[in-house]
């Protein structure tokens, strides 16, 4: 049996899809009210007892590897709402993917990384899985060299000369978001609570 999916079916899907992968990265509600703990910033969005382990560096996460993938995720996460027409602010799980998407932003621009260079497209294979991972069974002398994508991620940077690949200013992204939010009030009331902590870490940001 088949099952049909219209437009933007298909693109709530992918971004629950995207969700779980950020919060497989690293769990972005604790993320938050680590972020909110660390400059004495008030929050009723994130509860749970749950902290980040001990020793976790917000700055030096930021270069790490599952830190590009969640980054890479939350740039889809917030390229699908922005797709989905305002009738369907209905769904669910809108308002945490969203914040979700901005917890990282935010990470990423407090560590000083403003302004991000990406891959061209994104191979969502080599984002999920490791070089290791690609080539199990493999001989290491036939191992692909990856995609521009893997790059990013494992390494931090694109072969895109400039002009080329795609750049996103997260600060700018993080106003943009913030306005998404204000759309949302009118359905979801946790809504409002995040757009407030958004204003005060856009405001951390500058």
């Amino acid at each position: 049996m088949s099952i049909h999916l219209s437009a933007e079916e298909r693109l709530e899907v992918l971004l629950r899809w995207h969700t779980i992968c950020l919060d497989t990265m690293i769990n972005s509600t604790v993320l938050c009210r680590h972020v909110c703990s660390c400059y004495d910033i008030a929050q009723h969005v994130s509860g749970g007892s749950r902290t980040v382990k001990p020793g976790f560096d917000m700055t030096k996460w930021v270069y790490t590897p599952d830190a590009r993938r969640a980054l890479l995720h939350a740039i889809a996460i917030q390229d699908i709402i922005e797709q989905l027409p305002r009738g369907r602010a209905h769904v669910i799980h809108m308002p945490s993917s969203l914040f979700a998407a901005v917890t990282i932003y935010v990470v990423f621009s407090l560590a000083g990384v403003a302004t991000v260079h990406l891959p061209r497209t994104i191979a969502w294979q080599d984002a999920l899985l490791s070089h290791a991972d690609l080539n199990i069974g493999c001989d290491s002398s036939r191992a692909s060299t990856g995609s521009e994508t893997r790059r990013f991620v494992e390494e931090g940077h694109t072969d895109s000369p400039p002009g080329l690949g795609a750049v996103r200013n997260l600060l700018y992204e993080m106003n943009s978001m913030q306005k998404l939010f204000r759309c949302l009030i009118s359905q979801w009331g946790i809504a409002h609570d995040m757009e407030e902590i958004v204003n005060q870490w856009i405001t951390l940001c500058h």
